[in-house]
């Protein structure tokens, strides 16, 4: 049986990492600082032991999911969640924690222009509501959500060819 992994390493290790993933899964900011910090919490009190780094990330991924879902579940929020997609990501960036994504993700934004570039900054960097962005771009609240769709897939699409060896 391998010693466990001092608790300051592990999170040193992994705390970005785990925090990303939540933030895929579609956590906001807050409820990702809150449960990451769930987490560790849970690896400390269950006397983890640590094997290789993509186990141990694999363990907390795992940990982080169920603690999100069960938050999701008690405060009753319906918001649709592709865990296998954020598995994916996370899985395929197992070395970076996941920097290499955001970067691909950050060239991405920074080619994106006009209009569909104003929307995404003001949805998910402002944090407006897509009625407040819609009415700021003389556009119908539905326009604006398929604007964003589009811009989601352009952005998937752009991250994709970026990550590709």
């Amino acid at each position: 049986m391998e010693p466990a992994l001092d608790l300051d390493t592990l999170v040193r290790t992994h705390h970005a990492g785990v925090w990303r993933y939540l933030r895929l899964l579609g956590c906001t900011r807050e409820e990702a600082d809150d449960i990451t910090q769930e987490t560790f919490i849970v690896v400390m009190r269950a006397e983890f032991t640590h094997h290789t780094d993509e186990q141990t990330a694999t363990f907390l991924r795992r940990t982080a999911r169920n603690l999100f879902l069960h938050s999701k579940r008690k405060t009753r929020t319906r918001r649709e969640v592709d865990i296998d997609a954020a598995e994916a990501v996370m899985r395929s960036n197992a070395e970076d924690g996941g920097d290499a994504y955001v970067e691909a993700l950050k060239r991405c934004l920074d080619a994106m222009r006009g209009r569909t570039r104003l929307a995404v900054l003001a949805v998910y960097g402002d944090k407006l509501t897509t009625a407040q962005v819609a009415d700021q771009m003389g556009l119908k609240e539905n326009g604006l959500k398929t604007l964003l769709q589009r811009a989601r897939e352009k952005l998937r699409d752009c991250v994709q060819r970026r990550m590709k060896p």
